[in-house]
């Protein structure tokens, strides 16, 4: 008994200790925005990488101009992700919003600081009127 309680105080760490901690990580802030915030976030700003996790034959029947395409059915997703740079803005979608959200918890473990989703995926931001390129996306 005494020794399981000597234990404890050995391993037991300050609350100044854990602040420093949870400071010294870098902060993930995910937003979900709407088919109209998402054309207004990529019309008012250039440094937003639009990252399109759908198939190769999904993306190229329609994506937002300018997309990356990353499969996350892949076995390299995590590896294509993990060479990009954390600290940029990332709006990330899918066709309906699903495996994006997937994508969004491998960001943030990963330690992507800014990422955006695409709420409704491409069918919102279509259904919005919104533009869609074709191809494979070397336009």
């Amino acid at each position: 008994m005494t020794t399981i309680f000597g234990l404890g105080l050995f391993t037991s760490c300050s609350k100044a200790d854990k602040e420093e901690s949870v400071a010294s990580e870098p902060k993930v802030v995910t937003t979900g925005v709407n088919a109209a915030e998402a054309a207004t976030l990529l019309s008012g700003r250039n440094d937003v990488t639009v990252l399109d996790v759908r198939t190769p034959k999904e993306f190229s029947g329609g994506h937002i101009k300018g997309a990356l395409n990353f499969d996350i059915k892949q076995d390299d997703f995590k590896e294509k992700l993990a060479k990009l740079e954390k600290g940029k803005a990332f709006l990330v979608h899918c066709r309906s919003g699903h495996r994006s959200q997937r994508s969004v918890v491998i960001m943030e473990a990963l330690g992507f600081e800014n990422i955006y989703h695409l709420d409704g995926g491409l069918n919102a931001w279509q259904l919005a009127g919104n533009p869609v390129a074709m191809g494979d996306g070397k336009e």
